[in-house]
């Protein structure tokens, strides 16, 4: 006589466990989670926006399968006898496969084929930062017999570069006393060209990129002024614009851009 399947062979049972924000186990022996050998203290976190979050790595659903029979793991922080008068937390061992998966409000398991997101709730604002040359002066108050005609100033260098948004340079132009006409932007990042022309765009201004190495050009050109092989800032500026060819980009500044500048401009106010 040979009893059937269903009297030898032992029932596979999937039971809920724990639930909460940060799951805490230790995986005693060898699991495999996508392929990957894994041992130890493991944690796992909900990420707030729809996945869970493991080893840098964000998923719907994770599976720690052990490599091996004697493998095992223990749970931190499991809630028993919920709802009586010795209910409490302790840290208990199990057997077999840990498997977490991402629950939706009702409970049911989340997949990343039904998360959505609302068109309505969600957006994104990418600020676009940009440089601008600002010339630094001097105003000369009389007094003690002397007028701003007796005073002689010197400003070396004669202007810095400073970055950030549209507000920024909205605030520049108030320290300025005139319109900021264009942009200039160096470095690798004008690379992107996409991004040289949403920068135009965004601001409503021309912007003119180049040169790409002008930290390391700059670096170089102004060793050779301090040698004397170049006479002053003006000399310099000269050589750069002879051996650098530049690309300019033409805004196209449409009512979305500025609908969104006003979006940003409330959020940080």
């Amino acid at each position: 006589m040979q009893l059937s399947d269903r009297y030898t062979s032992e029932p596979t049972v999937s039971v809920g466990i724990l639930s909460g924000e940060v799951i805490r186990a230790e995986l005693c022996g060898t699991y495999l989670c996508s392929g990957v050998e894994v041992s130890g203290p493991v944690e796992v976190r909900d990420t707030g926006d729809g996945s869970m979050e493991y080893d840098g790595a964000e998923s719907f659903s994770l599976s720690f399968v052990p490599a091996g029979d004697d493998c095992s793991f223990v749970l931190y922080d499991v809630v028993i006898g919920v709802g009586f008068h010795w209910e409490r937390r302790e840290d208990q061992r199990f057997a077999g496969e840990l498997p977490l998966t991402l629950l939706d409000q009702e409970g049911n398991p989340l997949t990343d084929l039904e998360a959505t997101l609302s068109a309505d709730t969600a957006y994104v604002v990418v600020p676009v930062v940009v440089t601008k040359e600002v010339k630094l002066t001097v105003n000369v108050l009389p007094g003690g017999g002397a007028t701003e005609d007796d005073a002689q100033v010197d400003i070396e260098p004669g202007t810095i570069v400073v970055s950030g948004a549209e507000a920024d340079l909205e605030g520049l132009e108030e320290m300025k006393g005139e319109p900021i006409r264009s942009l200039n932007i160096v470095g690798g990042g004008i690379q992107n060209k996409l991004l040289n022309q949403m920068a135009a765009d965004a601001t409503g201004r021309p912007v003119v990129t180049g040169p790409i190495e002008g930290a390391a050009m700059g670096n170089l050109l102004t060793q050779a002024m301090a040698l004397g092989d170049i006479p002053d800032v003006t000399g310099l500026r000269r050589i750069v614009r002879s051996n650098v060819e530049v690309d300019t980009y033409t805004p196209n500044h449409t009512e979305e851009w500025e609908a969104a500048y006003r979006k940003l401009e409330a959020l940080m106010k």
